[in-house]
């Protein structure tokens, strides 16, 4: 829906990715994170690490591979649903996908800063959306 779309692409947090680059600093945060993989297992954050890392290289199906495999190990970890959002997003995912991951994040981590950020996006949205009804002509 156009609302969701509008409240996260006005929703700035941590999670917002920029635009695919191919800088040293975040091969570099993939080959740290690898040795890491390597020498402690695939743990979630560091499975949300490598996904960010792909992300900010414009590698989003690959992140998300990372992010369901995290999903996997933990199926209710904030960071991981806020991660699969943002990637969902630039793939280009169906809406009812997003919104199926926004919706356990709010029912699972309603005071995360992420999610208060969300809902008042959203209730900034539905305030003026509710000013700009059209007038119905009969």
């Amino acid at each position: 829906s156009s609302r969701v779309l509008w409240t996260l692409a006005v929703t700035h947090s941590p999670h917002h990715c920029s635009p695919p680059s191919r800088s040293g600093k975040a091969s570099d945060a993939s080959s740290i994170l690898g040795d890491l993989s390597d020498k402690f297992g695939d743990t979630v954050p560091v499975l949300n690490g490598m996904a960010v890392a792909c992300m900010h290289t414009g590698k989003f199906e690959e992140a998300e591979k990372h992010l369901l495999e995290a999903m996997g190990k933990r199926s209710s970890d904030a960071e991981t649903l806020i991660n699969l959002v943002v990637c969902a997003q630039h793939l280009k995912k169906p809406q009812e996908l997003v919104a199926r991951y926004i919706t356990q994040l709010k029912a699972g981590f309603p005071q995360h800063p992420w999610v208060r950020r969300l809902n008042s996006v959203e209730s900034s949205f539905d305030r003026f959306a509710s000013a700009y009804v059209p007038d119905v002509v009969a």
